[in-house]
């Protein structure tokens, strides 16, 4: 069986809690992916959260929120 080590993404497109979700959107986009870990600083990388296609659907798009 094979262990999350040896399947996840080692360097993964992450986003700021300050960055838009237009941003986070775009990175999705052209990374073909459907979440971005979003880290508390670029120095420290901490994961403080996650934004999905999903969160962006139904908090964005469905509640007819800018981008």
């Amino acid at each position: 069986m094979k262990k999350c080590n040896e399947v996840m993404t080692k360097n993964p497109m992450c986003c700021l809690p300050n960055d838009s979700a237009l941003k986070a959107a775009d990175l999705m986009k052209s990374g073909n992916i459907g979440s971005i870990p979003v880290i508390e600083n670029e120095e420290t990388r901490k994961l403080v959260g996650i934004v999905t296609d999903r969160d962006l659907a139904l908090k964005v798009v469905a509640e007819g929120f800018d981008a």
